[in-house]
């Protein structure tokens, strides 16, 4: 760590971007206090190599979330913390008094593994009207075994087939999303019910298709990512809500660009599976996580 912090203004550009690389890597807490005062002369693609370099090794990455606590390393790569949060893990104090004191770097969300019974467990009945949406994304190989909810032992769901949102009624499709959805992308997805069991379906707040007949069935004891079919979810949901009514093409579009309080119910939410509440009940692997 020495001989690469002796080289740090070497006059050769490649020594230096190695140099600025081996010291922030096993320099530690020494090294982030000195980066830290290096950091507003950094060029971009140094000031890269410095935070990868600082988040190899625990010791240091705790003493770089400390420095971004108090206002340090100003303008970093937000997409840091989450390897920051890998590292750390997502209780960690320090990774907290970040995501406290920094607005807007992550969000806390519920990770599904795509294995069987990996769950957000729920027993929720949907009878009558109703509106359900969450955040959504998803691994590559979206199917049927991708689901925004569902019973265990088949039955009604809804599901993403051929990456597809849809609404399968235990026998038939109800209704079929007129466009997929991407991997990898988070993708705002929205299923509602209107009194006279019209399905109507939403990507991004803007309408994806609408039932030709009405379902009017009692959806029951429903856990959150549970498909009709062997398998499992494999992505992350955020902030995921259940209404008492249909919302409108308009509320749906305003929710799709709303995040609540933590807590917040607003008149007709009637559940809220948000990550961060510790009565979030999760089977089969599924865990909370963090996400830019």
């Amino acid at each position: 760590a020495a001989l690469c912090r002796s080289l740090l203004d070497h006059v050769d550009a490649a020594v230096q971007r190695e140099a600025l690389l081996g010291y922030a890597s096993a320099g530690g807490a020494a090294a982030v206090e000195e980066l830290g005062n290096r950091w507003p002369q950094l060029a971009g693609a140094l000031r890269q190599f410095a935070v990868d370099g600082m988040l190899s090794r625990r010791d240091s990455a705790v003493a770089f979330a400390k420095a971004v606590a108090v206002g340090g390393f100003a303008g970093f790569d937000p997409s840091a913390v989450e390897k920051l949060a890998a590292v750390l893990g997502p209780d960690d104090p320090a990774l907290r008094e970040v995501l406290e004191k920094v607005d807007g770097l992550l969000a806390r969300v519920v990770r599904l593994p795509g294995k069987q019974d990996a769950v957000i467990e729920a027993d929720l009945t949907l009878d009558g009207p109703f509106t359900v949406e969450s955040w959504v994304k998803l691994d590559a190989g979206i199917d049927n075994r991708d689901g925004l909810l569902g019973t265990r032992g088949g039955g009604p769901d809804i599901n993403f087939y051929d990456a597809r949102l849809r609404l399968w009624n235990g026998a038939n499709d109800v209704v079929i999303a007129d466009r997929p959805v991407e991997a990898g992308v988070w993708t705002h997805c929205a299923v509602s019910r209107d009194a006279d069991g019209k399905i109507s379906l939403y990507l991004d707040g803007e309408p994806a298709g609408s039932s030709a007949a009405p379902y009017a069935g009692k959806m029951q004891k429903l856990d959150l990512g549970r498909a009709n079919q062997a398998g499992g979810t494999a992505g992350a949901f955020l902030d995921y809500r259940v209404w008492n009514r249909a919302l409108t093409a308009d509320e749906i579009r305003a929710g799709f660009r709303t995040r609540y309080p933590a807590g917040e119910m607003p008149a007709g939410m009637v559940r809220r599976f948000d990550a961060g509440d510790p009565g979030l009940k999760l089977s089969g692997g599924t865990v909370t996580d963090w996400t830019a």
